[in-house]
């Protein structure tokens, strides 16, 4: 979705991770693109309990909303072991399985011998509509941008297809961003998963911010999370991390008198990374091997947020990602793929609770689960079938790759 927006948006939000020095411009128009995917999402946000304007929520409290980054759909229908697999199987892999608001790309290179190995995983939390909001209003620092992950500046002919992207309307410009798709691809720039995007995020804490209730021997009792996702349908969401942890988040506030809002800047980070799992030849993994960027908090207990995580040694250096162990219980194996790192990593938005008062009866959302079994079999789910094939075209492609 592309908007074109006045200068005279209210601004309600910074760029995600205060990442980038903006003009107002870029600001509006991520702010308006936050404004109307709230409007239009699916969950019909009621600002009674979610309002849009963090602003509008006194006596305010940080809530923690997080969940751990790997993807955990291919670990109900098959097991942690396929679910690696699968998750480091490159594009396909990435387009299926990365729906935890963190995806990752694994950067190849040959070694002295000519085998071709893991070197680094490259981590990203960021929305892609974000991305779209600079790629159309300031080229010059989409280029920035770039460069500054890649090392390298892209072309005006890699980015928009001509040499002066200056020359082009908005919505030409808007037109040509599908032109990073494989940049993206190779670097994991930004989050690409259909339902890692700006509305899920908004559509899921929407969903959980309503006051849903049951009756049990004629008392309103608070719903548990498979009442929630049973009675509304929605039985697959609650089979992931995220969408459990966000919406339920959000329900316990709600259900508690609170409202509940993003706090300033929305985004999705990294907000906790166990590099005490990692090891290189028996010590600590080297500072610059772990490299976090794509934010700027300074506040206590967020200096190491972020929005982008690299680990793994420079293509200078002679060592490989495998080098690397990380702790598994008891044993300690070689890091192979970015599948092993997101079970280590913690990511989430920020929300702020507050403006507590007592709920009505009249306010409640019963729920009706009269009949209705609420148990939920997520090693039976739709999704499970799409896995399985993705998983035969990995063993097809091991088997045209077996020497």
């Amino acid at each position: 979705m592309f908007l074109f927006v006045s200068k005279n948006l209210q601004t309600m939000y910074d760029v995600p991770g205060f990442s980038d020095n903006v003009n107002e411009d870029i600001k509006n128009a991520w702010n308006e693109a936050v404004k109307s995917n709230y409007n239009s999402s699916d969950s019909n946000p009621d600002p009674k309990y979610f309002p849009l304007d963090p602003n509008d929520i006194r006596e305010s409290s940080d809530a923690k909303v997080f969940w751990f980054a790997d993807p955990q759909e291919p670990q109900h229908c098959f097991d942690e072991r396929i679910a690696q697999q699968l998750s480091d199987f490159g594009i396909e892999g990435r387009k299926l399985l990365h729906n935890e608001y963190c995806e990752y790309t694994i950067v190849k290179r040959q070694d002295s011998s000519g085998k071709l190995r893991p070197k680094r995983v490259n981590v990203t939390t960021e929305f892609k509509a974000y991305w779209e909001c600079v790629a159309r209003r300031d080229p010059n620092l989409l280029r920035k941008i770039l460069k500054e992950i890649l090392g390298i500046q892209p072309s005006w002919q890699d980015l928009y297809g001509v040499d002066d992207p200056f020359v082009l309307t908005e919505q030409m410009r808007a037109a040509k961003f599908s032109r990073l798709d494989k940049i993206n691809t190779d670097n994991a720039l930004f989050m690409s998963h259909p339902i890692n995007g700006l509305s899920d995020l908004i559509y899921i804490v929407g969903f959980g911010s309503k006051p849903y209730a049951v009756k049990r021997n004629g008392q309103i009792e608070k719903a548990s999370r498979e009442e929630i996702f049973t009675a509304k349908r929605v039985r697959s969401l609650a089979c992931r991390h995220a969408d459990p942890a966000a919406s339920m988040a959000a329900y316990g506030a709600v259900f508690g008198g609170n409202q509940v809002a993003f706090k300033n800047p929305l985004g999705m980070y990294i907000q906790s990374f166990n590099t005490d799992a990692l090891s290189f030849q028996g010590e600590p993994l080297p500072e610059k091997w772990i490299r976090r960027s794509r934010a700027n908090f300074s506040s206590e207990g967020q200096n190491e947020w972020c929005q982008r995580l690299v680990i793994g040694p420079s293509d200078e250096e002679p060592y490989f990602l495998d080098d690397i162990k990380i702790e598994t219980g008891e044993f300690k194996e070689p890091v192979v793929g970015g599948f092993q790192i997101l079970k280590s990593i913690e990511v989430g938005p920020l929300i702020t609770t507050g403006n507590p008062k007592s709920l009505l009866s009249s306010d409640y959302l019963i729920l009706d689960i009269t009949g209705i079994n609420t148990a939920i079999k997520c090693n039976k789910a739709e999704v499970c079938s799409e896995i399985q094939q993705l998983k035969e075209q990995y063993e097809k492609s091991k088997l045209h790759t077996s020497p």
